[in-house]
């Protein structure tokens, strides 16, 4: 059975974070701590997709995803160098069974409490016991090293389906099932 889509997207060749830039990092181990903020000198030097991803783990949305995804759980913070597109952040959590998925958590902070490497996101592994609803989510645990990191998005059958019909440039569905196992 599907519960879910996870959604994926190509890299767009930008980074949103900036050395020395003004954003919230952990003092002891660098890790952003808040992805809600957006640097207003960004820019984003790849525009083609609907969808992507920045070097540093931004999910960048253009109007035309917006549109077709809005609703709870996720918010389209505008980015004001790119008229048109969003730095899309997604509050609605899913839990992922990393006990089952076997991920590795390397290097823990005393301070914030996260991991700078989390590996072991595919397949993906959800403490779920049926579809999601007909929204955007996120997993509960972010993976990659240091401020690569990110959440899995992952999204309903239903809107799946939808944005399946609209052939978005660079968005990328593969299934997510109930009985995947490592």
């Amino acid at each position: 059975m599907i519960v879910a889509f996870r959604l994926s997207a190509p890299d767009n060749d930008s980074y949103m974070l900036r050395q020395g830039g003004p954003q919230s990092v952990c003092s002891t181990c660098g890790l952003v701590v808040d992805r809600s903020w957006i640097d207003p000198a960004f820019e984003l030097r790849d525009s083609r997709f609907d969808a992507s991803y920045t070097y540093d783990g931004y999910l960048i949305v253009s109007d035309r995803f917006r549109l077709l995804t809005d609703g709870p759980g996720a918010r389209f913070i505008p980015l004001p160098s790119s008229p048109g597109f969003y730095s899309l952040v997604v509050d609605d959590r899913v839990q992922f069974d990393a006990v089952r998925r076997k991920t590795v958590f390397e290097q823990p902070c005393g301070e914030c409490g996260r991991f700078f490497t989390v590996v072991g996101a595919t397949p993906v592994v959800l403490k779920v016991h049926g579809p999601l609803g007909n929204q955007l989510y996120r997993t509960d645990i972010e993976f990659g090293t240091g401020n690569e990191q990110h959440p899995l998005i992952l999204v309903g059958p239903d809107l799946a389906a939808r944005l399946q019909e609209e052939s978005l440039a660079g968005v990328d569905l593969q299934p997510v099932t109930g009985d995947d196992a490592p």
